[in-house]
């Protein structure tokens, strides 16, 4: 294995979560390609990892220091790229890159090794201010990945309910679609089998009380 395919391996696949509009995912593959791109020495591109993740989320624990260089040696933040390698080996992530349908060839793995060619990579991530709708038609004109359903999605969304399960946040709405309605239907529907029952037993008081 090349020393950079895991870097390449996690830079594709935080572009097509952010293709996807899944940034939850998105960051943490970026935090990934961070940790490997210090590994490899390439300092620049681990704070372009850091710069994108903190640009779009606040909250995140990189937000506390002003460089990826000053976070990599705080404990907290160790903790934090160890349980995320441990979500997303360097195995997982290359078997859900290839649910994609991608498989990364040595000059496309060599080409994301130096610090230009990942910057221009970086820049065909989507804007995450452009509307989701318009974003999918920019996405495929810049050659995105296909939005159909893979594997990697299915992950995905696992992924994204564990958090929200771990955080107490709620799911998003594009992560779990068919569970989001759930509580929303179950009001009603309790409440008219209510209603529907009330309703026989005056029927039957009044026909045969």
């Amino acid at each position: 294995m090349h020393p950079a395919e895991p870097l390449a391996v996690y830079l594709h696949l935080a572009r097509a979560s952010a293709v996807r509009q899944r940034p939850l995912v998105r960051d943490r593959f970026l935090l990934l390609a961070a940790g490997e791109a210090s590994r490899l020495g390439l300092a620049d591109v681990a704070e372009q990892c850091r710069r994108i993740i903190v640009e779009h989320n606040r909250g995140h624990l990189l937000a506390r220091w002003g460089s990826y260089q000053a976070a990599a040696g705080e404990p907290e933040f160790q903790d934090l790229l160890r349980r995320t390698v441990r979500q997303f080996s360097a195995e997982k992530a290359e078997h859900m890159l290839r649910s994609l349908g991608v498989v990364l060839q040595l000059h496309d793995v060599e080409a994301l090794a130096s610090d230009e060619r990942v910057t221009a990579f970086l820049a065909t991530f989507p804007d995450p201010h452009v509307p989701p709708h318009r974003e999918g038609v920019l996405a495929r004109q810049r050659g995105g990945m296909s939005s159909g359903s893979s594997e990697f999605d299915e992950i995905a969304i696992d992924f994204e309910g564990h958090e929200a399960e771990r955080t107490g946040g709620v799911p998003s709405l594009a992560g779990t679609p068919s569970r989001m309605f759930e509580p929303a239907l179950g009001f009603p529907l309790t409440m008219f089998a209510l209603f529907a029952l009330a309703a026989l037993i005056v029927w039957l008081l009044a026909n045969y009380g």
